[in-house]
């Protein structure tokens, strides 16, 4: 009921938003981003794809293709792609992100590690072992030098690394990367 609640929540506030601003403020865009996460959530994947389709229009018209405003419906779209098992499609939209994040933040921001964090899952998904490996490797570097290894980004990098063991079949190996993550996120899944 809480993914429901966020949605009618973001759907009030994106009325509020179209009723008091610009059409193309970034308000509007974070509200339509908000509702896409909770529509893929629910299952909804429809009502998603409409509105990060709606939040990318206006990012592109509004503030351009190069705006750090399109990684929201940019994310939002690798998150109902997912949600439908569409996993290359998943796949060029963290690409684009990670671009983005290249282009304006630099390759060694933390959001660049995360996205290839991302990126490695799909990988996974997909049977590419080697691209997700590599991806694997390329996240760890990054956050390791920008967050540090007790950040709780980390644990997604080490829970990354059980998963690849995991579809090796090296099964010790994922168990002991998965109580690792654990130890830094209790919450990792």
């Amino acid at each position: 009921w809480r993914t429901a609640e966020a949605v009618r929540f973001a759907e009030q506030s994106l009325e509020l938003t179209r009723s008091m601003q610009h059409p193309g403020h970034p308000e509007i865009v974070r509200s339509l981003y908000v509702r896409s996460l909770g529509h893929s959530a629910m299952g909804n994947v429809a009502a998603a794809v409409a509105e990060y389709e709606e939040a990318e229009e206006i990012t592109r018209a509004e503030f351009g293709p190069d705006s750090m405003l399109n990684s929201w419906p940019i994310y939002a779209r690798e998150v109902a792609m997912s949600a439908q098992w569409k996993f290359q499609e998943a796949a060029e939209a963290i690409r684009a992100r990670t671009e983005l994040y290249k282009n304006k933040l630099g390759p060694a921001h933390p959001y660049v590690g995360v996205a290839a964090c991302n990126l490695a899952e799909v990988q996974l998904y997909l049977g590419s072992v080697d691209e997700a490996a590599t991806l694997i490797q390329t996240c760890d570097a990054t956050l390791k030098s920008t967050v540090g290894v007790e950040h709780i980004s980390h644990a997604t990098v080490i829970g990354l690394r059980a998963e690849l063991h995991k579809f090796k079949g090296e099964r010790e190996e994922a168990e002991k990367h998965f109580k690792t993550a654990l130890s830094i996120d209790p919450s990792h899944q």
